[in-house]
């Protein structure tokens, strides 16, 4: 029998989240940008939010090089599915490890799993395995055959050139699923707001409204889930109580500002009414998330290194 192909459509936005807005036929609407204006095209969620082979492992046999996509993403997004189904239903939800587990982690993955954040993520490990390391160094020196690659990094190249990405990718499991920071979205106060206003929350390839770190007192983490509903992970109760306060068309409109100010490769949306939002927020916010400050740090640090 043979061997089914691996999968290689890999979305960064998985169909059961896009699915929520495709109420027209089972299509929504795409929007892209060009580099002078935004154009729309009606769409099944399968046809975009996707890349080829992005997160396939470069150096690795074909069979093996989509171990990351069909070994972790798609088991992360299957159970997340079925949390959305939990939280979109009409009973509140009593939580438990397990459900909360995989939610949380699909969030996490949302942190990396883009096209721009996960060129970030390689920006900053290659940063990291690419940096002289004197232990290292020494190490390979001490080992070292006469005509064999002058460095360690010499010598990897040898056998891929492409082993800082292939070491990149490998580990990326691991800090999507970090315990730490998942012990700490976990410990948010998690609630679904439904906000029915006459217009219709966008979703974007960068969908996560988040502060800049979820540690202090102010932490949220906001996710439109369907054209009606948010997810909110706050660290108080009072900032949910806070948003619940505000005009609905307004939370609508300041939640799309975002969305789509954050977008790099597509808006999503349910039909063409927020067309003027789309087109003048589009792309216009800077990417502030966890990966872009992950390499802004690093490079600082090699800069006062003198490096």
């Amino acid at each position: 029998m043979t061997s089914p192909k691996p999968p290689w459509r890999h979305h960064y936005i998985p169909q059961f989240l896009l699915e929520k807005w495709a109420v027209d036929e089972g299509c929504l609407w795409q929007f892209t940008r060009s580099r002078h204006s935004v154009h729309a095209a009606r769409k099944f969620p399968k046809a975009f939010g996707y890349e080829k082979h992005l997160y396939a492992i470069p150096g690795l046999p074909a069979d093996r090089a989509q171990v990351l996509e069909t070994g972790f993403f798609q088991h992360v997004d299957n159970a997340a599915a079925a949390v959305l189904a939990m939280l979109l239903g009409e009973r509140p939800i009593a939580w438990q490890r397990p459900e909360r587990s995989a939610w949380s982690r699909f969030v996490m993955s949302l942190w990396f799993r883009t096209p721009e954040n996960l060129g970030l993520w390689k920006a900053a490990m290659a940063e990291l395995l690419l940096r002289p390391d004197d232990d290292i160094r020494r190490r390979y020196d001490a080992m070292r055959d006469d005509g064999e690659a002058a460095t360690f990094g010499e010598a990897m190249a040898l056998v891929n050139p492409d082993w800082a990405e292939a070491v990149s990718m490998q580990l990326l499991s691991k800090f999507v699923d970090d315990p730490d920071r998942g012990g700490r979205l976990n410990a948010m106060i998690w609630e679904t707001c439904e906000i029915r206003s006459g217009e219709h929350f966008l979703i974007s390839d960068q969908p996560l409204i988040m502060t800049d770190t979820i540690g202090h007192e102010d932490a949220h983490i906001v996710l439109p889930i369907s054209p009606t509903r948010l997810f909110v992970a706050a660290a108080h109760q009072r900032t949910i109580d806070n948003l619940k306060t505000h005009d609905a068309g307004t939370i609508v409109d300041e939640i799309n500002e975002m969305v789509a100010g954050q977008a790099r490769l597509f808006v999503g949306a349910v039909d063409q009414t927020a067309r003027p939002l789309i087109d003048e927020y589009f792309g216009r916010l800077e990417n502030r998330g966890i990966m872009a400050r992950m390499v802004a740090r690093y490079r600082q640090r090699e800069v006062e290194a003198g490096r």
